[in-house]
């Protein structure tokens, strides 16, 4: 894919970026249901608490022995 970039025409996948994801920040919802942007981790547990696991349906976990 070219594109026309301060006169030349340049092949646009040879600037691009790679794509980085990046979690931190991020809007979560508070309890009582206002949104909040939160900066890290830290703030996210602060503000909502820690995080459940959340596990489908399926066979219960085995207990360590």
């Amino acid at each position: 894919m070219n594109r026309l970039i301060a006169g030349e025409i340049v092949d646009i996948r040879q600037v691009a970026q790679e794509y980085e994801f990046r979690e931190y920040p991020k809007w979560v919802k508070l309890a009582d249901g206002k949104p909040f942007l939160v900066h890290d981790a830290e703030e996210e547990n602060a503000a909502i608490g820690e995080k459940e696991e959340k596990r489908g349906p399926g066979r219960p976990r085995k207990e360590a022995q």
